[in-house]
């Protein structure tokens, strides 16, 4: 079987590796090269916040990582209103390690003072950073198989006359199909965005999340006296190139992390960068056939270092083995397009949406 996976990014390169284990002869096509789109712009997170089904990928995403060597585990904190807090605790019942927190044992994991406004709480799992650099390095060297990360126009590559065509190309996914993002599980376009900030008064040494009414924004440690900081989908797109950082999102996403702790008041934003990103309707994925011989495996809505290593070995057994993939999953599933308005439909954390 010869397959020709469009995108280079977690995805893509995923289910090209899934797929050459099973012997397929595969490609990848990305005219930016491995990672040179959403996921290069990635803060590394993998969580173990989140219900079911994302859990149980997050989970095998983990292990995943952690055979590779590439997975730095940490503290993951929450800061949110009570109810939420409980829902963390509840994920124990899954097998995650997960407890509450005293604002001073938040604080001492965190390495800066956490002070919770009233009526909220802490709490934490145990979760990971992965590092993206030394993820591409096992994954494309040496290649798992005959997988060559080609330079090459994947709107043209579609008619190369492979027997497969995977098209995992993120927010470029609805143009490379020719068809409008709408119509591809409901999905919209919107603004990824993360920034590097100084943190004047301290140094990070957990993952920090901030969520409530709908609102979130964390905190990664990327190094003594600074961390990486963003938050959830913002400014929708027209088309993907639209992309690009807003001078005002970091000191937005700062005041939200600034409600649990003073060292995000005297922090200020060094660099940001931007990518275009997916959400379905319902926040699923879009993974399955679009028309026959060709894969959809899109929608991941930034979280695809948690979901793409399980998705993939579904997508990878749906194609080599004829298993078929959840219903929820369906590309041509309906839902209604996120239209900016109010939170994002993302089934991805313990409180929030």
């Amino acid at each position: 079987m010869r397959v020709l996976v469009i995108g280079a990014g977690i995805a893509g390169l995923m289910v090209a590796r899934e797929l050459a284990s099973r012997g397929a002869s595969v490609e990848v096509a990305d005219p930016r090269g491995p990672m040179g789109g959403a996921t290069g712009a990635a803060s590394g997170i993998v969580t173990l916040q989140l219900p079911e089904p994302p859990l149980s990928w997050s989970v095998e995403s983990l292990d995943l990582y952690e055979s590779l060597g590439v997975a730095r585990r940490l503290p993951g904190i929450l800061v949110a209103p009570g109810e939420c807090i409980g829902g963390l605790l509840e994920l124990r019942y899954h097998g995650v390690e997960a407890g509450a927190l005293s604002p001073g044992e938040a604080s001492r994991l965190a390495g800066l003072p956490i002070e919770p406004p009233n009526g909220w709480g802490t709490g934490y799992t145990l979760e990971a950073l992965v590092d993206l650099g030394g993820l591409l390095s096992r994954l494309t060297s040496p290649p798992p198989g005959p997988i060559r990360p080609v330079e090459a126009d994947p709107w043209r590559a579609l008619r190369d006359g492979f027997d497969v065509v995977v098209v995992a190309a993120g927010a470029w996914t609805p143009m490379v199909l020719g068809a409008p993002a709408s119509e591809v599980a409901g999905s919209a376009l919107y603004n990824c965005e993360a920034s590097s900030v100084r943190l004047p008064g301290g140094s990070l040494e957990a993952i920090l999340y901030v969520e409530h009414d709908g609102e979130s924004a964390y905190a990664v440690p990327e190094a003594p006296g600074r961390a990486i900081v963003g938050d959830g989908p913002n400014r929708i797109l027209g088309e993907p190139g639209e992309a690009a950082p807003e001078p005002g999102t970091p000191y937005e996403v700062l005041e939200e992390l600034a409600r649990v702790s003073p060292v995000f008041e005297e922090s200020y934003p060094t660099s940001s960068w931007a990518a275009p990103c997916m959400i379905t309707g319902d926040g699923l994925p879009a993974v399955g056939e679009w028309v026959e011989g060709v894969y959809v495996f899109a929608g991941l809505d930034g979280y695809g270092l948690m979901a793409a290593p399980a998705l993939a070995r579904l997508l990878a057994d749906a194609i080599t083995r004829g298993r078929p993939l959840p219903a929820s999953l369906d590309p041509h599933r309906r839902a209604r397009p996120w239209s900016g308005e109010g939170p994002p439909p993302e089934p991805w954390r313990t409180c929030g949406s």
